[in-house]
């Protein structure tokens, strides 16, 4: 679309991508390098006299400082890598398997007597090792952690980088919290409280409403955002039929519960009160993203919102698309970080999208009122997948395929289940039970979660292994806007320059980016919740793993959603876990592959009508043999070398390896190692 049309159609479009391209720059770049030569093009600009050109230098500039102030302080060094006992407010919590993640903004320090010293703040990504349930959002927390610098140190080979995640979520530094370690303290963020306090009491309500565990977990994450209670394997479902988006809250829910308070508010319209009623459902929104935690998909759809009611209070016209780019404006001045998050990326471009092809490709013309509906919703879902495949193939590298007939019948079922649930709430507050919803809502759900797993179910139900070169993604979307012009104007360079854009997407996309695959290798992860041998050879993985509480498919399940990278760009689709050895526990196991022998150390009391192994090539001490003594561990493994899992306790593991020192043993502690921990299957160390 020409830049002309741009400025007098969408006079913020080009403002919003001076704004990006400034936050992008202020980001990456020291701030002299960013905000020194905008200031000098501002005023080359303005000495020249054009005008635009030196706003946008400045919204640049503006851009650049905002991301700059908005950086959060990192952690000092001489915190870094220290045990320190800090305090401060959870801002979110996850729950993991035996584990519970939660994003800290730490405040103060305790120094050698106790008493806690003010610090400039920053936030940690901490994990706790058991499931504390009294750790929720707003709480202020006491803690004992090695905090240490936020550093990208996979724990396999393609892992994914969580450096953009650290970015947008403004971590500082990562630690982990073993058991009675942590302690609540006074302090509470009172409203995050209260907001905490108003979610859970919205989701009890749900989850007493006469509807199913699994329905409630579903109206949790649909209704309220929160999708810690979705089932596993519901979850996979959804992402493999490409439903995942409505368990993600977005533009879609939002509108739903727009034409809901319209409905409700309709009684005031009719007597009058016209611009009280556009009033009240702005402020009604605003209160519904605040309850949802404020998401930038939430926020982007209440302001879009809010900007058209606001439009039809003032008669003026409405403009999808300038809404669309003053909502990205809001959020980006207020959070920059947003910007580098898949969540807003993929709203805002699959919303762009819909405004900019929808109506464009649908062929019925809209004097046929039903029919032009109909196609609409289908030319609706391919525009919203036109915008968001190429962002999904990047993060998640997984297309699907069956988008079209699963996403149809969510035009009618979702609907149905955000008013149900909404009404479900409402009567339960009130104390008035209604069988009747609560079984509609109830089969809802079940025709939305067989329409997911039937679909998940087929074999070509989607197209895995994607991994593209990130650089063809502006270009893939530079096409869709000349796409737009082509469709509106009907001009024949349009579609030309359109399809040289998509061939050359798909062109920069084929180009490899990824790291060579190493065969026959042999790694541990940096979990400190259990420790996972992995071996890679001749095009399949297996896994020995000491997370005994599991069952083998939960130990599947769990790999394959945690490294999806490592197995996809191996055209891995089965993962076999190790048959192992095993003496009279399942907590030693003795593991030969190649030519490498590997020994899990079990308990002290489990080695004593233990027949000794005649020789491991490593010998790998977690948390279930950690009060072995180095004396033990030699006589019943005779190893080269001994493996120091991540899962020891701190305190534990200075004292094996001061033992293992005196002992002269060779040893690898992978608490302190960086990178990924690996070996050949084929070149082992020798006894010397």
């Amino acid at each position: 679309m020409p830049k002309a049309r741009y400025r007098q159609s969408v006079p913020l479009f080009i403002p919003l991508v001076a704004l990006i391209a400034g936050i992008v720059a202020g980001s990456f770049a020291a701030s002299f390098w960013v905000i020194v030569p905008s200031a000098v093009a501002v005023i080359v600009s303005a000495v020249i006299r054009q005008y635009y050109p030196a706003l946008l230098f400045i919204i640049f500039a503006a851009g650049s400082t905002l991301a700059i102030a908005g950086n959060r302080p990192p952690l000092h060094d001489s915190l870094a890598d220290c045990n320190a006992t800090y305090s401060g407010i959870i801002l979110e919590r996850t729950d993991k398997d035996r584990t519970v993640a939660a994003i800290i903004a730490v405040d103060s320090i305790a120094d050698i007597s106790g008493t806690f010293h003010r610090i400039e703040g920053f936030r940690a990504n901490v994990y706790f090792f058991d499931s504390y349930m009294w750790l929720s959002t707003g709480r202020r927390v006491r803690f004992t952690s090695q905090l240490s610098h936020p550093v990208y140190n996979p724990d396999l080979p393609d892992d994914t980088d969580l450096s953009n995640y650290w970015r947008y979520k403004e971590i500082s530094a990562t630690g982990v919290v073993f058991s009675n370690q942590v302690h609540k303290s006074d302090g509470d963020s009172q409203w995050r409280v209260v907001l905490h306090e108003l979610r859970q009491s919205i989701s009890d309500k749900l989850h007493h409403g006469g509807i199913s565990d699994e329905c409630a977990a579903f109206l949790d994450a649909i209704l309220l955002g929160d999708d810690s209670r979705l089932d596993r394997q519901l979850r996979e479902d959804f992402t493999l039929s490409g439903l995942s988006h409505i368990v993600a809250l977005s533009g879609t829910h939002v509108a739903i519960i727009a034409l809901l308070v319209t409905g409700l508010l309709f009684p005031l319209h009719l007597l009058g009160q016209r611009k009280a009623t556009l009033i009240l459902s702005v402020l009604i929104l605003f209160l519904y993203a605040f309850v949802t935690g404020l998401s930038a998909s939430v926020l982007r759809s209440v302001i879009m919102a809010s900007v058209v009611i606001l439009a039809s209070l003032s008669d003026r016209a409405k403009n999808s698309l300038n809404a669309l780019c003053l909502a990205a404006i809001l959020i980006l001045c207020v959070k920059p970080s947003e910007i580098f998050s898949p969540g807003m990326q993929m709203s805002f471009m699959a919303v762009a999208s819909i405004l900019l092809l929808a109506n464009a490709i649908n062929p019925v013309s809209q004097r046929h009122r039903i029919i032009y509906r109909f196609v609409g919703a289908v030319t609706t879902i391919l525009a919203a997948v036109a915008g968001t495949w190429i962002i999904s193939c990047h993060y998640f590298h997984y297309t699907a395929l069956w988008f079209l007939p699963v996403n149809l019948p969510m035009v009618l079922l979702v609907p149905v289940e955000i008013i149900g649930g909404a009404f479900l709430i409402f009567s339960e507050a009130i104390g008035l039970h209604i069988p009747f919803l609560a079984i509609l809502i109830d089969e809802g759900y079940s025709a939305i979660s067989c329409i997911a797993s039937t679909a998940a179910s087929i074999p070509s139900s989607g197209i895995r292994n994607i991994f593209i070169n990130p650089w063809c993604i502006p270009v893939y979307f530079i096409g869709i806007g000349v796409l737009s012009e082509a469709l509106r104007s009907r001009r024949a360079p349009f579609f030309a320059l359109a399809a040289s854009l998509f061939i050359a997407t798909w062109g920069i996309a084929i180009i490899p980016c990824g790291q060579n695959i190493t065969h026959d290798s042999w790694y541990i992860t940096h979990d400190n919740s259990w420790t996972d041998i992995v071996a890679y050879t001749d095009d399949n993985a297996y896994i020995a793993t000491t997370a005994w509480r599991e069952t083998p498919e939960e130990t599947v399940s769990r790999f394959t959603s945690a490294h999806s990278g490592f197995l996809s760009r191996r055209g891995i689709d089965l993962l076999h876990l190790i048959a192992a050895d095993r003496a009279k526990t399942r907590q030693r196991k003795i593991i030969s592959l190649g030519k490498t022998t590997f020994a899990i150390a079990g308990e002290p009391a489990d080695t004593l009508d233990f027949c000794p192994q005649p020789h491991s090539h490593y010998t790998i001490v977690t948390r279930n043999s950690q009060n072995m003594s180095v004396r033990e561990i030699q006589r019943h493994y005779h190893p080269d070398t001994v493996l120091l899992a991540n899962e020891i306790y701190p305190s534990v593991h200075d004292r094996l390896v001061d033992e293992l020192q005196s002992a002269g043993q060779p040893f690898i502690s992978l608490r302190t190692t960086t990178g990924t921990f690996s070996r050949s299957l084929y070149r082992v160390e020798s006894k010397n």
